[in-house]
């Protein structure tokens, strides 16, 4: 495929599951959203050769030239979002910071989150969240300063909205999402999102999608393996466009059902498969989320594209963009 930026039906099988449907909210259920696989180890590295090669990354990239922002001009705005986000003021608009969290503060994450940085700094499209900028004292309080959208991820959307059937809203935001795609794998050298899923969208105040954590995933299998994984990522390939198309066939079922993926998914017995199993279901193509009954045709089939366990038979980004672009 060439140089890239890489951030990142159930089918016959022997195993019978049954993929019993529920009605309204389903606040017990927690999405698998990945475990970290191929890491040695958790403790701090003071690596001098990693901090140089991230200091001169952060002040000789071109994309970041004019893009630093002292920290006393950041003023802390309430409580954090999350152990990584926090909301500050700057220059008279709040903007949201994401931080490395404590446990990942060893020299190769942080170099890793620099170059996460320098990447974002590159990326202008109307669905992609906007940079703002990089702030650091020093590289333990690295931050990426990014616009601040306070009406959530679209997997909040989703679950206060549980009930609604599939909407021409719900196509735009599948549109948006798509077209910000095609961007991303239209970049020379291409960019591979590599963690599609509906926690990965921040929605504007008109529900327009913008995609974040560009560049936050490892290659293979050094990275996260959740419910959004293409079959062939699970087996230790590298992600690669067609794992995007896949994610983004997940994220489908998300927009459809209002519900994670695998959330009803239980063996003929009524016991509910642990995260292990779906994935091992998954990655010999056993399994997969499906579309309910009631979403439009045109939407369904073009899951069942995304889904395909052969990656050569997902359509591509532009593919994505035209289908939910035409009324046929």
């Amino acid at each position: 495929m060439g140089a890239c930026w890489v951030c990142c039906r159930r089918a016959n099988g022997h195993v019978k599951l049954s993929m019993t449907a529920t009605s309204g909210r389903d606040d017990s259920y927690q999405p698998y959203q990945g475990e970290e696989l191929g890491r040695t180890s958790d403790q701090p590295s003071t690596s001098k050769n990693n901090s140089d090669m991230t200091m001169k990354l952060l002040l000789g990239s071109k994309n970041l030239r004019r893009k630093r922002i002292p920290y006393e001009n950041l003023t802390l705005e309430g409580p954090s979002l999350s152990e990584e986000v926090s909301v500050y003021e700057y220059n008279g608009q709040k903007v949201a910071a994401r931080k490395l969290p404590q446990s990942e503060q060893d020299a190769k994450r942080i170099e890793a989150f620099a170059e996460e940085i320098e990447l974002n700094a590159s990326l202008v499209h109307p669905n992609i969240v906007q940079f703002i900028g990089v702030a650091w004292r020093d590289l333990s309080d690295l931050a990426l300063v990014r616009e601040f959208l306070p009406k959530g991820s679209l997997r909040a959307y989703l679950q206060a909205n549980m009930e609604q059937s599939w909407t021409e809203e719900k196509t735009r935001i599948a549109l948006g999402i798509a077209q910000a795609l095609e961007y991303l794998h239209g970049c020379r050298p291409t960019v591979i999102h590599g963690d599609i899923k509906a926690n990965s969208v921040l929605l504007t105040e008109d529900l327009e999608p913008k995609l974040i954590e560009i560049g936050s995933r490892g290659t293979t299998t050094g990275g996260k393996m959740s419910f959004w994984t293409a079959p062939e990522v699970l087996e230790g390939k590298q992600l690669t466009q067609q794992a995007d198309i896949y994610s983004f066939g997940v994220l489908l079922t998300e927009l459809d059902t209002g519900k994670g993926p695998y959330s009803d998914t239980m063996t003929k017995t009524g016991i509910k498969l642990q995260p292990s199993q779906v994935l091992q279901l998954v990655k010999t193509g056993k399994l997969r989320p499906h579309l309910s009954k009631n979403c439009p045709l045109r939407i369904q089939r073009l899951g069942a594209a995304c889904l395909a366990h052969n990656p050569l038979n997902r359509p591509s980004a532009r593919q994505l963009v035209r289908q939910l672009e035409s009324r046929d």
